[in-house]
């Protein structure tokens, strides 16, 4: 796996939060959980990444949001999911 995996969620401008997204990483290395979530892999830091899909900086920023690294994991989500994290090597 090249890059970390990270969870994306826009608090708000969830859409173009998403065209970002779509934009910036492969289908393969994106899993949308919701309408307004992802996970993503993602080559460089949560800033850098924040930033480029436009939920931190100045002019770029489309809307709220959050980008996490995730380094474990626990819960209830479709297996979809624990499979695509898997193939991720987490």
């Amino acid at each position: 796996m090249a890059g970390s995996v990270y969870f994306v969620t826009a608090v708000t401008g969830a859409e173009k939060v998403r065209e970002r997204l779509n934009g910036l990483i492969p289908e393969d290395d994106r899993f949308e959980l919701a309408a307004d979530r992802w996970m993503v892999v993602y080559e460089g830091v949560a800033q850098d990444l924040a930033e480029n899909v436009g939920v931190r900086g100045g002019e770029n920023v489309i809307g709220n949001g959050l980008v996490l690294a995730v380094t474990t994991y626990s819960g209830r989500a479709p297996s979809g999911l624990w499979d695509w994290l898997r193939k991720k090597g987490l």
